[in-house]
């Protein structure tokens, strides 16, 4: 397992966060997914589809909206990203999402 990092976004605010494999890997036919929760063991607070962006490149974003973060409260969450093929899912990574508040 890997980690990418923690990643801050504001609340109620459309954020893209774009992650790349290092070293490359040809991610081809890849489902890929990030489960947000407020700590490990509890209910996934928002899980978020992931887009491969450069398939033989390693590269993939995820795409939080507005409305993904607007009934969670700030503060920190753990993260894992997932990879799904058939028969098996694995944790690519691990991390911190912390969610700050926002003026609207």
């Amino acid at each position: 397992m890997a980690t990418f990092g923690d990643f801050t976004v504001f609340k109620d605010t459309d954020v893209t966060l774009t992650v790349t494999l290092s070293p490359v890997v040809d991610i081809t036919g890849w489902t890929l997914s990030m489960v947000v929760r407020k700590q490990y063991g509890a209910t996934a607070a928002m899980t978020i589809a992931g887009v491969i962006t450069g398939a033989t490149t390693g590269v993939f974003t995820f795409a939080i909206a507005d409305t993904d973060t607007e009934n969670l409260d700030t503060g920190a969450y753990v993260y894992d990203v997932l990879r799904t093929t058939a028969g098996s899912e694995t944790v690519l990574a691990s991390g911190i999402l912390n969610i700050m508040p926002t003026s609207k």
